[in-house]
């Protein structure tokens, strides 16, 4: 018997940003992500962020919001999960 889980958030790469989004830096995890998967268009609600990579997902959650910095937004790398087989 399959288990469904729901789909991860995933963040709009390379795509025109949606009303309210603003632009994100993903910071930290795997030397091996590449740049284009890094660079984001995100709601300002949107506290964390998962990535798949490699057969498995990395996470990332809010650390600096526009409304602290005045900036762009940092997102850190928190911990990696992988998927039941």
């Amino acid at each position: 018997m399959s288990v469904s889980r729901p789909e991860p958030r995933r963040p709009r790469a390379h795509a025109a940003p949606a009303p309210g989004a603003a632009h994100v830096h993903l910071v930290g995890g795997p030397a091996d992500l590449p740049q284009e998967l890094r660079r984001h268009f995100l709601r300002a609600e949107t506290d964390t962020v998962t990535i798949p990579h490699r057969g498995g997902y990395e996470h990332f959650a809010c650390v600096t919001s526009t409304r602290e910095s005045g900036g762009t937004p940092v997102y850190q790398w928190t911990k990696r999960t992988t998927t039941a087989r």
